[in-house]
């Protein structure tokens, strides 16, 4: 079909519904008390959650025929319509709703995103006229921008800012509007609005890189680039833009930090070391570093660097600046101003004589493929280990299993939060840890330092009651049936977690979905409830506003059409994009797979392959819309979800909101891993 006659069908289409919506306003009467019977719609609910859509669509166009008097049933009907872009056909139904309830805001403002969304922009402008509300006001001015009133646009969308001003979609798109008109400081300012709001809006971090070089700040660019690499390597804009900058300033980004550059300014911390029954806990190696070709250490008091058979090769003292390099002939060590001190194929351990002393490691680099992949010097307690491999040097830290969970703990939860949640989370790391050991032992360590299996941010991030948590736990871990169990946890369950097997195709029966104490209801929710429960922020333990993010708790984001087609890489099998629907949810609504059709073929995405090609998504609790373009093609895909994780376990801001409400650690392990109990292994 050429893009003229699908043009001229959808002219069509929209006449033809707004006569229908006048028509509607004294034909149609008032909904009244007739319902099908609950099974109809439960069987649509169950056919959706089992990614049967199709089924579940048609099941609820024939609901929705026979029984145009329940509301119900429409708005799930409307709910899979806009799912799938079908606007032309959500439209009409949505009018009768709007003719019939003037008055319910909820129908007006579903029905103004609706006619944005299907690419309607000139009557979302008529529609809007009088109006005052956000989020309404959020709509008119995309609307305003898509029809070439930049001023206009700019204007309602700092009207609609001033009225809610949390809206990280409202600032990335004012940031994006400034930017076209020149006004490159506002479009800063928005910009960096939209990610104080939100860190996870990556789509962000290009248009500000290229604003920050227009306002002469090629450091600042340079680090934004860094950061769009970091998340999307695939962007095809980012070579040329790096290569151009690169070129204007030679030497950008190689230049060292200022505390490598005077090393003098640096002292490894003396740290408080654990002193009773310290022989009795076993060791842990976690892996630091791979692939590198070259590191610096400085060393916090005498030491001992040996052999793998523990031979001792030299013995120094504090202060000592060393740098390990692979080279063709094996590992070289130096010292200080570059004396040469040993030149080998082996592994060599650096060890201390005291357990109080530690070693910083220079710009060592973290979170690589995240939003706050960065590089910075680290300190770290225990034994550093310095692998050679035919890729580059491995680095592992190796100390015991109590000092890791003293940086583990407020690695991965805030030390300020309730001592009941620090210890639920002691006891849930110190688990982890005991049933992974040895898990990439293949690589030379049991675990890597990241969140791939837990955070780990070395001595920095200790703290008095991080380690008032560990010790007061030591050597508790949860089992069943007399085994470590999986303790996994996440930032935020959205309120609800799900079942273990939904992700990892796994069976646990203390991993089950878990709805939070405060919730009246039980998953399934019909797709339109589940969309409206998404869209709000509901008062459970996980939105506790001390211990939760807004943005980790309730979230939107938008994914253009170009972006994941490029995160796809799959043009000459896929095509060009023209749908993305949901396929299966979980028991707690996740979902369970991604349908993308193009045209040629079409791609499924499952587990947590959904969250890292779709943009990085805090989560795969979430419910999705098109938004077209004039050609009738989705432009973006819009997410509004719930959470940040995978959400099965411990959900960590809702163990510091029980807490607060006078939970204990234990009472929170149990909601959290039911029927699991705990036990000492030391």
């Amino acid at each position: 079909m050429s893009k003229t006659i699908r043009r001229k069908r959808r002219t069509l289409h929209l006449k033809a519904f707004w006569v229908l919506l006048l028509l509607t306003a004294f034909l149609v009467p008032h909904a009244t008390a007739e319902f099908l019977p609950t099974e109809g719609l439960n069987t649509a609910v169950a056919l959706y959650y089992q990614g049967k859509f199709e089924e579940s669509l048609e099941r609820l166009r024939s609901l929705a025929r026979s029984s145009p008097g329940d509301v119900q049933i429409q708005l799930n009907y409307i709910r899979l319509l806009r799912e799938v872009g079908r606007y032309d056909e959500a439209l009409p139904v949505l009018g009768r709703l709007v003719a019939n309830h003037p008055k319910h805001t909820g129908y007006r403002l579903a029905m103004v995103s609706a006619v944005y969304l299907g690419g309607y922009y000139d009557r979302v402008i008529q529609l809007t006229t009088a109006d005052d509300d956000a989020a309404i006001l959020f709509w008119r001015g995309l609307a305003l921008a898509e029809s070439g009133k930049t001023a206009a646009a700019i204007k309602t969308l700092e009207d609609s800012i001033a009225k809610e001003p949390f809206n990280p979609s409202a600032h990335f798109h004012l940031g994006r509007l400034y930017a076209q008109t020149g006004d490159l400081t506002k479009a800063d300012l928005h910009y960096r609005k939209t990610l104080t709001q939100d860190a996870n809006w990556s789509a962000v971090f290009f248009p500000l890189s290229q604003v920050n070089l227009a306002l002469g700040k090629p450091q600042t660019a340079f680090d934004l680039l860094t950061k769009a690499k970091n998340v999307f390597p695939a962007d095809p804009r980012l070579a040329p833009a790096m290569a151009k900058l690169t070129s204007a300033y030679p030497g950008i980004g190689q230049k060292p930090t200022e505390a490598l550059a005077d090393p003098a300014k640096i002292v490894p911390p003396t740290v408080a070391a654990l002193a009773k029954n310290r022989e009795k806990i076993p060791e842990i190696r976690i892996g630091l570093a791979e692939k590198v070709k070259e590191v610096i250490i400085k060393t916090g008091g005498p030491y001992l660097l040996a052999a793998a058979d523990t031979t001792p090769v030299l013995e120094g003292s504090a202060g000592h600046l060393l740098r390990f390099r692979l080279g063709p002939e094996g590992m070289t060590v130096t010292v200080n101003n570059g004396v040469e001190l040993l030149k080998t194929g082996q592994p060599l351990t650096l060890v201390y004589k005291k357990p109080e002393h530690t070693t910083v490691i220079f710009n060592l680099d973290f979170g690589q493929g995240w939003y706050w992949a960065g590089r910075e010097n680290r300190a770290y307690r225990g034994a550093l280990e310095f692998l050679p491999r035919k890729d580059g040097l491995t680095i592992v830290n190796r100390l015991n299993i109590e000092e890791y969970l003293y940086s583990v703990v407020p690695s991965e939860m805030s030390a300020k939060w309730p001592a009941a949640a620090l210890c639920a989370q002691a006891v849930a790391a110190r688990t982890y840890t005991w049933a992974n050991l040895g898990r990439f032992a293949s690589r030379g360590f049991d675990l890597l330092a990241s969140v791939v299996s837990q955070a780990y941010n070395g001595v920095k991030a200790e703290s008095p009651a991080a380690h008032a948590a560990v010790d007061s736990t030591r050597g508790l871990i949860l089992t069943y049936d007399g085994k470590p169990i999986g303790a996994f946890f996440s930032a935020n369950s959205g309120g609800y977690s799900e079942d273990s097997e939904n992700l990892w195709r796994f069976t646990a029966p203390y991993l089950k979905a878990n709805p939070d104490p405060k919730l009246t209801f039980r998953m399934p929710l019909p797709p339109e409830d589940l969309a409206d429960w998404l869209t709000k922020c509901p008062r459970t333990a996980s939105s506790h506003p001390d211990y939760s993010a807004r943005s980790a708790y309730r979230w939107t984001y938008w994914l253009s059409r170009q972006e994941l087609e490029a995160r796809l890489g799959l043009g000459d099998k896929l095509g060009a994009i023209k749908e993305l629907r949901t396929a299966g949810r979980g028991a707690s609504g996740r979902v369970r797979t991604v349908l993308i059709r193009g045209d040629k073929g079409e791609h499924r995405l499952s587990g947590e392959a959904i969250r890292r090609t779709l943009g990085g998504l805090r989560s795969t609790l979430f419910t999705v819309e098109p938004k077209l373009g004039k050609d009738g093609r989705p432009e973006y895909f819009i997410f509004t979800g719930g959470g940040w994780g995978h959400g099965i376990g411990l959900d960590q801001s809702g163990a510091a909101g029980l807490a607060a409400e006078g939970w204990d650690f234990r009472q929170i392990l149990s909601h959290y891993y039911p029927g699991a109990i705990l036990e000492s292994i030391y």
